[in-house]
């Protein structure tokens, strides 16, 4: 869904290497947002690699930090030490909807019904301080991405993403 909100100057997206991969960065590859393949489990080294240099250049990136294969809302330290080298934030976003169908997959991939009101929610971007470990900027972003995601859970009107229980879809708010 980010793809169709973004205005940058090119955006790439991390996409596993895992066989459904292949079909989710042929979906971006037709969108205009090239995929980078790797993963925490094949291909990592290279792919963070890949993402330095694109960041370097000027591009954002897109990285579902919960990893391939979660635990789901943990984040990765890959982006953390992205950000770290190249003095790039990262920008917690994510995206909620009022009416959805939820997967039974480890992340609970929701996907929108037509017509459902969907809401986007970017926090403020953040920055590593001076002298600061990754781990520390990596427990940073994770609580960012948590507070962004139940505020556009909470507007869309979803009230549990675990169980994908969506409120009237009249409670979105502006």
């Amino acid at each position: 869904m980010m793809r169709f909100i973004y205005e940058g100057p090119g955006i790439h997206v991390l996409v596993s290497t895992h066989r459904d991969g292949e079909i989710v960065a042929g979906m971006l590859a037709n969108l205009g947002a090239p995929a980078v393949r790797g993963s925490s489990r094949r291909g990592g080294a290279r792919a963070l690699v890949r993402l330095a240099q694109l960041l370097e250049e000027g591009r954002d990136l897109g990285i579902s930090v919960d990893g391939p294969k979660g635990p789901p809302g943990i984040v990765k330290p890959g982006t953390a030490w992205l950000s770290a080298r190249t003095g790039r934030p990262v920008v917690p976003a994510a995206f909620s909807s009022s009416r959805a169908l939820r997967l039974g997959t480890w992340d609970r991939l929701l996907i929108p019904w037509p017509f459902a009101r969907g809401v986007w929610v970017a926090g403020e971007p953040i920055l590593r301080n001076e002298g600061e470990e990754i781990e520390e900027l990596r427990t940073r972003i994770e609580a960012a991405i948590h507070e962004v995601t139940a505020r556009a859970d909470s507007l869309a009107g979803l009230r549990d993403r675990k169980e994908g229980k969506a409120g009237r879809p009249g409670a979105l708010q502006g």
